[in-house]
């Protein structure tokens, strides 16, 4: 901890504009083709934080290209970015965050061969 900065924020919380790996699981009463495709886009993709209700432990995320099938289950594009849609999570449905891209595929791979 001696070479420790000041400025860098050491946190174990995610913050806004975080990537992210999320984690989620449909009730499996009638294994439809789109819940599937649903499941695995959303576990294998990352998304960004868009926001965050610490309140009612709440998190937005966003991703970008969707494929078709699944568009309906998340929350419409805001007119400034069309290519991009939501989707709201509870916070423990966070697997891993970063502020970086790059920095949450290293975090993954890392702890993918036990790093």
């Amino acid at each position: 901890m001696k070479y420790l900065r000041t400025y860098e924020d050491i946190s174990n919380k995610p913050k806004e504009g975080d990537y992210v790996l999320m984690r989620i699981n449909l009730l499996k009463t009638n294994t439809l083709t789109y819940q599937l495709q649903l499941e695995e886009y959303i576990s294998n993709n990352f998304g960004q934080i868009d926001s965050i209700n610490f309140w009612t432990d709440e998190v937005t995320v966003k991703y970008f290209n969707i494929p078709e099938e699944i568009k309906n289950w998340f929350q419409p594009p805001s007119p400034a970015c069309r290519r991009s849609r939501y989707r709201k999570f509870n916070i423990d449905r966070i697997v891993e965050f970063a502020p970086t891209e790059e920095d949450l595929k290293l975090k993954i791979a890392a702890k993918k061969y036990n790093l």
